[in-house]
């Protein structure tokens, strides 16, 4: 059985009054506050509003809570916890509908794809403190202002700074847009760069320092290059490294050689990107000329992200 009752509540107004209660066991509750302030809900007669110790929950304005308050029906008839009465306080005053019920109360009126389109009153999965754990119907939309929502935990939306949005597929529709709605962020996190330049005849070392403890730097991406535009003084051979320490210590992750002539060199550019390469927790890492050459300009740089 479910009996449905309208009540409004002057300010500072308590329930039941003159007009009586339900008058029947109930292990079953849907307080609906329609109104534009808060009302409290207790067992207990003469609740004082916002008061904890004399009230069980409050519902805010606009919003639904459903929930049970005893076991099932038994073949004896109500168990001897359920109770037969309830009462409601608002410091300032509302309107709410409240229904009471012998089984679980779910209208399906509303749900998306059973004969309408539209979107119920908020229901939300509660703890026992009361707050939300996750809210049921809310709307299939970008802008969900909380990760209660289950479209939220269930279908991966993406936070956008402030809301969260719908993730998008690569559709003609989506790419036509030219929107970086819902397209999640692909750069990686803690994104560095360094580099060196230094003058003729000098070794260029672009080394990235030691990061906190745990934390690891992953070069993803370098490059390097030189030239000379007076002659060498003779044949030099000159050596590149990727280091996983500072400036001319630690492992040698990757080496290049090169044989230059004793004459103008014109310019070399060496690039790599898409690396990987993972360098000790709390270390430096490091791309370097291993020594300077007279005459010769050299330059390196080195991109990466931390981890830890």
């Amino acid at each position: 059985m479910r009996k449905r009752r309208a009540i409004v509540l002057a300010a500072g107004g308590r329930w039941p009054d003159a007009t009586g209660g339900f008058g029947m066991a109930f292990n079953w509750i849907k307080i609906d506050n329609r109104g534009t302030a808060s009302v409290d809900f207790s067992l207990a007669a003469n609740p004082a509003a916002g008061d904890l110790s004399s009230t069980l929950l409050t519902v805010p304005a606009g919003e639904c809570r459903v929930f049970n308050l005893a076991g099932p029906f038994a073949a004896a008839g109500p168990g001897e916890d359920w109770p037969y009465e309830f009462y409601l306080v608002s410091a300032t005053g509302t309107t709410v509908e409240v229904e009471i019920a012998d089984h679980p109360i779910v209208d399906m009126t509303g749900v998306p794809g059973v004969g309408t389109t539209s979107v119920p009153t908020i229901v939300e999965i509660q703890d026992t403190g009361g707050g939300g754990i996750a809210r049921v119907f809310q709307p299939n939309a970008d802008g969900q202002s909380s990760p209660q929502a289950l479209q939220v935990q269930a279908y991966g939306y993406l936070w956008n700074g402030a809301t969260w949005d719908r993730d998008r597929e690569a559709s003609a529709a989506a790419l036509a847009a030219q929107s970086g709605l819902g397209a999640a962020l692909a750069a990686a996190p803690g994104y560095w760069t360094v580099t060196n330049g230094p003058a003729a005849g000098t070794a260029a070392s672009a080394s990235k320092g030691t990061g906190a403890a745990g934390v690891r730097h992953i070069g993803t991406n370098l490059s390097f290059g030189f030239s000379a535009s007076t002659a060498l003084a003779g044949i030099a051979t000159v050596t590149v490294n990727l280091r996983d320490g500072a400036t001319g210590a630690g492992t040698v992750l990757k080496s290049w050689q090169f044989t230059l002539p004793a004459a103008t060199v014109a310019p070399v550019h060496v690039e790599l990107a898409g690396l990987s390469e993972v360098g000790t927790a709390a270390t430096a890492m490091t791309l370097e000329f291993a020594a300077g050459v007279a005459n010769l300009m050299t330059y390196a740089n080195l991109g990466g992200y931390d981890a830890s």
